[in-house]
């Protein structure tokens, strides 16, 4: 009588544990690879690219900035997902400061990519 009461008792425990433990994958983080060419379509190296959400409504305030590689490309990480603006700046040391824009719109699991033209 006592190995059944306890059989039972044992199986009960482990039904409670099986039913309170969830499964749900962890969320990655969202990415994003900017490239950043001139009207030429040729690499911009040191621009500066700042990704924002200043436009947005609060909670979830983002700014990222980074520097153009020797590729043009700059790699972002977001813990969400979200529409992003993009501002691009260049100083020029022959002519006028290079600046370009545009839209990011991140999705989980995924790298989005995005090239923005400076003039």
């Amino acid at each position: 009588m006592k190995k059944i009461i306890f059989s039972f008792i044992l199986l009960a425990f482990v039904a409670l544990v099986a039913l309170t433990q969830t499964s749900c994958k962890k969320k990655k983080a969202t990415q994003a690879q900017i490239t950043i060419v001139d009207s030429r379509n040729q690499p911009v190296i040191g621009a500066t690219v700042f990704v924002n959400s200043n436009n947005n409504n609060p909670p979830g305030i983002v700014n990222d900035t980074q520097v153009s590689d020797s590729k043009g490309k700059t790699y972002h990480t977001f813990k969400d997902e979200a529409i992003l603006q993009v501002e691009v700046t260049k100083k020029s040391t022959t002519a006028a400061t290079l600046t370009g824009y545009g839209i990011l719109r991140l999705e989980e699991n995924k790298t989005v990519e995005l090239t923005i033209v400076v003039n």
